[in-house]
């Protein structure tokens, strides 16, 4: 068989498939250094939701073995580590005034994880919490909202002679599919606007509030 150049056509007319180089990722020594130095932990509950494409969004976030604890002995044992979203597309958030809510279940210890959603240019806040049997939700800590991009251009977008999305977004998930930490290829966030609700939280969060 003759050897071709990777680029260069051979003489059945087709074009060999470039050879492929796969090294592993690599850092410049000061870079590594910098990433090494990052701490593991920043000793305090969070979370952060992010939008990653017009139907999911990726949340990660960070619980304290006391808050887990206390929550723990208020709620019992068999209370399931949960997150509550609550969608809130076009309101102004009191904390308590979303349009719907659904839970999805995950494990603490994941520490992250991709939810698939079904409709597109929304706005998430997310709860991280315990549920229990009878269905309340005992909140550990909230997350910033996110407003996940539309699926294809809009009107206004289009009028204006701006190049539109050349090609629109697909979506097969159903209603509250949702996959695990780490079967997303990519989390490159797409035309996503995030609002810092740091004032929001100080003023309308209630760590451990509750609802059905």
């Amino acid at each position: 068989m003759e050897q071709q150049s990777p680029g260069k056509i051979s003489k059945s007319g087709t074009v060999p498939s470039p050879q492929p180089q796969a090294e592993g990722l690599r850092f410049s020594p000061s870079l590594q250094e910098d990433l090494d130095a990052l701490p593991k932990s920043y000793g305090r509950t969070t979370i952060v939701l992010m939008a990653v494409d017009p139907y999911r969004v990726h949340a990660y976030w960070e619980v304290v073995p006391k808050d887990l604890a206390d929550a723990r002995r208020l709620r019992g044992p068999q209370a399931r580590p949960a997150l509550r979203f609550h969608e809130v597309t076009g309101i102004s958030v009191d904390g308590a005034n979303a349009h719907c809510c659904f839970d999805v279940d995950v494990q603490f210890a994941a520490e992250n994880w991709y939810v698939h959603l079904w409709s597109p240019a929304k706005s998430y806040v997310v709860d991280l919490g315990l549920r229990t049997a009878d269905g309340s939700f005992f909140a550990l800590v909230r997350s910033n909202i996110a407003h996940t991009p539309p699926a294809g251009p809009e009107p206004a977008a289009e009028s204006s002679g701006a190049r539109p999305y050349a090609r629109p977004y697909e979506h097969t998930p159903q209603r509250g599919e949702y996959s695990a930490s780490g079967t997303s290829a990519s989390s490159q966030t797409t035309g996503a606007r995030f609002v810092d609700l740091t004032q929001m939280n100080e003023n309308s969060f209630i760590p451990g509030m509750s609802s059905r």
